[in-house]
């Protein structure tokens, strides 16, 4: 085939849904190492894709946890310090 025709070939299979291009070649796509090649590219990209946006949201999750628990033991402690202090100024004016 020439330049040209592979030139062509490329192009017109770009437009062909894949039952298009399997008629045309007499071959299943799903059966070619091509086809299992990019297959399992993709599977990769969307793993390494899913394991980022696990790990973003995973630190989103931890940071406001992180919030959460700090204002509930900063209550927690405020309300210690505060019964402290209010003893000792019950005991001077006792």
């Amino acid at each position: 085939m020439t330049t040209a025709g592979y030139a062509y070939a490329v192009y017109k299979f770009a437009n062909l849904s894949r039952k298009e291009v399997e008629a045309m070649l007499g071959i299943k796509l799903e059966e070619t190492r091509v086809y299992q090649e990019a297959k399992q590219e993709g599977l990769e990209q969307g793993l390494q894709q899913g394991r980022e946006e696990g790990r973003k949201e995973g630190r989103k999750e931890g940071r406001e946890e992180g919030r959460k628990e700090g204002r509930e033991e900063g209550r927690k402690e405020g309300r210690e310090e505060g019964r402290k202090e209010g003893r000792k100024e019950g005991r001077k004016e006792g």
